[in-house]
């Protein structure tokens, strides 16, 4: 956000990390998530305060969500290429 208030550019990570905050609802995910599709079990929470499941997001919304699934899975258990990319 402070990046975006002073016209700054942005690497590729800050703008979906952008993208994230301001396309997508709150995210929660409940415990009963117990299956292989990460998409089971998680929840949105609107602006409204209304639950939403991943299927109500739209087609931008959950192509953003799997951006972001995918970076955190790369950073964390995958081959940190995102990292990697940081550093050049």
């Amino acid at each position: 956000m402070a990046a975006a208030q002073g016209g700054a550019k942005v690497d590729p990570i800050m703008a979906l990390l952008s993208d994230v905050q301001t396309k997508l609802p709150v995210q929660w995910d409940k415990v009963d998530n117990a299956q292989d599709d990460p998409t089971v079990g998680t929840r949105f929470i609107t602006q409204t305060g209304q639950e939403e499941t991943y299927d109500k997001l739209s087609r931008s919304q959950k192509r953003v969500f799997r951006d972001y699934q995918l970076l955190q899975y790369d950073i964390t258990a995958g081959k940190q290429y995102a990292l990697k990319l940081d550093k050049k």
